[in-house]
């Protein structure tokens, strides 16, 4: 009887880059029972997952035998999920987050004012100037951009899991927070850009203070938003002006 071959492949169910597969032929002995053995160099992947393989009359790993073909290609699968199951380490709630304001100016040193340039003009005769401060992003007279700020914060449950290698890895999930928390408003903020967008982004622990920083940031923009918004849209910028003047003298 001619052997049969049989691809069998079983992926992580939390790690879709990783899989195993293996190639086998099928053999029925005089008995007829279904056998096959790995090919050594599949053999030596799983028994690095630290699985112990029984052996063939050669001494060789990964042989396997069943009454049926079905019950072998499922023996087979059962020693491949086993490679690629995981248990769970732990869990931890973070942020991940990404800010960067985008200026440059001088401070007065006497008086902490903020100077547009190192001009003593700008100082007085006494003053001196503590030197250029720039923000997270950089700008200088030599790269012109605009002022401004931008963020991006998203609330994760990082996982930590352990493979059958003891190999471990660090996951993220979207989890749910309770209604009227601050994690799950930021959670519920529909526009951001990904963490994918931001390669360089770092995390913090997720606690209701920590998510109450960007959530109040985030209000903040809003609020600005909301004050100069319809303005701009309306290109009267004169009655923007006008307003903030009647505010201040309303104040004074």
């Amino acid at each position: 009887m001619a052997k049969i071959k049989r691809t069998l492949s079983e992926r992580s169910n939390i790690d879709r880059d990783l899989q195993i597969s293996v190639t086998i032929e099928i053999d029925v002995n005089a008995e007829g029972m279904f056998t096959t053995t790995l090919k050594p160099e599949d053999a030596k992947i799983i028994e690095s997952y630290g699985i112990e393989l029984d052996r063939n009359r050669a001494c060789r790993p990964g042989f396997f035998k069943s009454e049926t073909l079905a019950g072998l290609c499922t023996m087979v699968r059962d020693i491949l999920r086993s490679c690629v199951n995981y248990k769970i380490v732990s869990r931890q709630p973070i942020i991940k987050y990404y800010i960067d304001t985008i200026c440059s100016y001088c401070l007065n040193s006497e008086t902490g004012d903020i100077c547009p340039n190192g001009n003593r003009s700008y100082t007085g005769d006494s003053g001196e100037f503590a030197g250029w401060k720039e923000g997270t992003a950089g700008l200088t007279m030599f790269e012109d951009k605009y002022f401004g700020m931008k963020f991006y914060a998203e609330p994760f449950m990082k996982v930590e899991v352990e493979y059958g290698n003891g190999q471990r890895k660090f996951f993220l999930e979207h989890a749910g927070w309770g209604k009227g928390t601050n994690m799950q408003w930021l959670a519920d903020v529909p526009s951001m850009q990904t963490k994918n967008s931001y390669p360089k982004a770092k995390e913090i622990e997720g606690t209701e203070d920590n998510a109450k920083f960007f959530v109040n940031l985030i209000k903040s923009i809003c609020k600005l938003n909301e004050n100069i918004g319809e303005f701009l849209k309306q290109d009267r910028l004169d009655l923007l002006i006008q307003k903030t003047f009647q505010l201040e003298n309303l104040n004074s």
